[in-house]
């Protein structure tokens, strides 16, 4: 899957939420440089992107180039930062951002099939993993002894 900046999704009938305005509506994003709304709108200005393929190749003197990222340079990014903020970069890949996802999403009570929508998992016994690694300590029975 490719998110593009032109595409908008119209899965079983669902549509963005908006404000009064008719602008997107982000009520619950964190404000400043870390709200992911604010974030890529600043980066498809920046890059001057009004179409086709959202995260691209930057080349070192800046020009953003007219195709998508690869599977590869996504996965040498994420262990290069990784490393970059004192992390082992060898234990970090493309599946990093994927697993992260799920277990973020399933600790704050997601919808399995929803989350199952985003990530495409054919088989819900392997999403199902990230969930139970997600609840592993909730409710635990040990939890405030120490």
């Amino acid at each position: 899957m490719v998110l593009t900046a032109t595409a908008r999704s119209k899965q079983r009938g669902a549509r963005p939420q908006q404000d009064r305005s008719g602008g997107h509506r982000h009520d619950d994003c964190h404000s400043g440089a870390s709200c992911p709304v604010k974030a890529l709108r600043a980066w498809l200005n920046a890059a001057g992107i009004a179409e086709g393929a959202v995260f691209r190749p930057v080349r070192k003197g800046g020009k953003v180039l007219d195709r998508r990222l690869t599977a590869k340079s996504v996965c040498d990014l994420v262990k290069a930062y990784a490393q970059h903020v004192g992390l082992d970069g060898a234990a970090f890949g493309a599946h990093s951002l994927r697993s992260g996802f799920l277990t973020s999403a399933a600790r704050r009570g997601a919808s399995v099939f929803k989350m199952r929508d985003v990530s495409r998992h054919k088989s819900m016994d392997v999403l199902q993993a990230y969930v139970r690694d997600a609840d592993l300590f909730r409710d635990h029975a040990g939890a405030g002894l120490l």
